[in-house]
């Protein structure tokens, strides 16, 4: 059995439904999603050649290991370790044009 939200009541007699938030409805909380966004692709345009294509490939288009290492010509070890470094070089430079602690 089915029941749908609009119907389902709570001890109040108010809709259930009433209660969920819409996560986009929060202007400040979309700004800093873009923001973030807009930073995280800045900074992957800065990485070098290397590292920039292999993120891309597994990060952003979400190919597997095999697939960009395939497409790379190169090992899934050598993939492996380009996204770990791409990562971490990412990480690093995100926190330092957000002020976040570096670690």
């Amino acid at each position: 059995m089915y029941l749908s939200l609009e119907h389902a009541r709570n001890p109040d007699e108010e809709p259930i439904a009433r209660e969920f938030t819409d996560p986009e409805r929060d202007p400040e909380q979309r700004f800093v999603r873009k923001e973030m966004n807009e930073i995280l692709h800045s900074e992957i345009e800065r990485l070098n050649s290397v590292c920039k294509s292999t993120i891309q490939m597994c990060a952003i288009e979400e190919s597997s290991h095999r697939e960009a290492a395939n497409a790379l010509g190169v090992s899934v070890a050598a993939v492996k370790s380009r996204v770990f470094r791409g990562k971490r070089l990412l990480k690093r430079a995100v926190c330092l044009r957000t002020g976040a602690r570096v670690e």
